[in-house]
């Protein structure tokens, strides 16, 4: 979450993110920057919280592995502008990776908000 809500709430954190998009080679690197942001702020929240779960931690992983995909077709993950935040090199990337793949797997556990409005909302919170 921290590092998504530099993204979409820190001067000058979409400007970082869309220019290291851009290096990477996606297209529309602008409005990616902006969907990598929302999926890190909001996917990070959803899997604190454990409401739409598995959305989130998938999306995570969808981000964290065209991170790494992408990085490695590149030769290597670009470095943020001056004062920028930087993307995690492939060794913090694969350690995250492996992170949200457990938390898909072990799922969002017995405090989640996903089991306590889900019984008032017919369980449809994912």
């Amino acid at each position: 979450m921290r590092h998504g809500g530099i993204k979409l709430f820190v001067a000058g954190g979409h400007e970082n993110i869309a220019h290291l998009v851009g290096q990477l080679g996606v297209p529309f690197a602008d409005a990616m920057g902006w969907v990598v942001g929302v999926v890190e702020f909001g996917g990070g929240l959803g899997i604190l919280l454990g409401l739409l779960f598995r959305p989130a931690t998938i999306a995570n992983i969808f981000n964290i592995g065209g991170l790494l995909v992408l990085g490695a077709i590149a030769g290597g993950i670009p470095a943020p502008l001056p004062g920028g935040d930087p993307l995690p090199e492939f060794r913090e990337a694969f350690l995250i990776l492996a992170s949200v793949v457990s938390l898909l797997l072990s799922g969002p556990g017995k405090f989640a908000l996903r089991d306590y409005l889900g019984k008032r909302l017919g369980n449809s919170l994912g």
